[in-house]
């Protein structure tokens, strides 16, 4: 369930950003600068063998576009594309546990984009990081744009991100999905787990508080009831939306709603071994039925879609037919 866990700093950033050495910006053109797309064979098309699951992006009437987290521990601030070790790390990890969890509500675009690398995160120079979040933002803003006027063609939308993908999320519905904006009523909802987002930093896009709104945006941060690890400051401005319930904050779910988390090895999904409660602006995950030594982690950020694949893969396809109903 921890597959993507990879999360150890290699190299801390000791020299300031420097525009003059970016790595080389992405052509969304060429086919090599998208981790996925429905009009290739990828990773995001996978299923788990003998689920008995659909790969429904021929006849989807919606599109995702999704937004990979860090998958880069470089030395530079940014990541390049032709870093064949990181492309290989972002499908293989990524996309393959999370794109994947959408292919049943959407056609799946995910954009390569030269994302900060993960010890940015945790440096002092604010404006370096500043700089190469922009970068990051720059690039899967043009992939969007790319997006809108080669293939979206007025079809609704979900937005997908994770981690640095969820903060990049969060800044694209600030500039393209504000309720003032006509896209916004093509806006099914925002899946924007492991980062703490709020309606100030979406631009007006509210939390969705039921399981089949639209035009919101959904978030949680996971941590474990054992122990009680105090979250901390980082996420206390962001709005937590239970993925088991779907619920705005609410009250803790039982073992039998859980849908399904996914292993690590996409190869089996658990059923009814979660309980979960948004609590203090993150949600705590009961950790008995997890096997072992997962049930003893303190946080999942790693983890936040793989502990609810099939929860966000039904609930992606009953506001995919909401919309539709609120729609025709």
């Amino acid at each position: 369930m921890l597959s993507l866990g990879s999360c150890r700093v290699w190299h801390l950033q000791s020299t300031p950003f420097d525009p003059a050495s970016v790595p080389a910006a992405p052509d969304y053109s060429q086919p090599g600068s998208w981790a996925a797309t429905p009009f290739s064979h990828d990773k995001a098309d996978t299923l788990p063998a003998g689920s008995g699951l659909a790969d429904r992006q021929e006849t989807a009437e919606a599109d995702v576009f999704y937004i990979h987290p860090t998958t880069y521990h470089g030395p530079h601030w940014n990541a390049a594309l032709e870093d064949l070790r990181t492309r290989e790390k972002t499908t293989s990890t990524a996309v393959l546990f999370q794109a994947s969890t959408f292919n049943a509500a959407g056609r799946v675009f995910a954009p390569f984009y030269r994302q900060m690398t993960y010890s940015g995160f945790f440096v002092n120079d604010s404006i370096s990081k500043r700089q190469a979040v922009g970068l990051a933002y720059s690039d899967v803003r043009a992939a969007f744009l790319y997006y809108l006027n080669h293939w979206n063609e007025g079809r609704p939308l979900i937005i997908v991100g994770h981690s640095q993908g969820a903060m990049l999320g969060q800044m694209l519905l600030n500039e393209f999905f504000n309720p003032r904006e006509e896209l916004y009523r093509k806006l099914i909802v925002a899946y924007l787990p492991g980062w703490p987002v709020n309606q100030t930093e979406t631009g007006g896009v509210p939390p969705c508080r039921e399981p089949g709104d639209i035009r919101c945006f959904v978030s949680w941060n996971t941590f474990s009831d054992r122990g009680r690890l105090r979250a901390g400051k980082f996420y206390e401005k962001g709005d937590c939306i239970n993925p088991i319930s779907w619920q705005f904050e609410g009250d803790r779910t039982a073992l039998a709603d859980h849908k399904g988390a996914l292993d690590g090895k996409f190869k089996k999904i658990y059923p009814e071994i979660i309980s979960a409660v948004c609590e203090d602006h993150v949600l705590r995950i009961s950790t008995d039925n997890l096997p072992f030594p997962y049930k003893y982690t303190r946080v999942f950020h790693v983890a936040d879609i793989n502990l609810f694949w099939m929860d966000i893969r039904l609930n992606a396809a009953l506001r995919s037919k909401s919309f539709q109903n609120a729609n025709n």
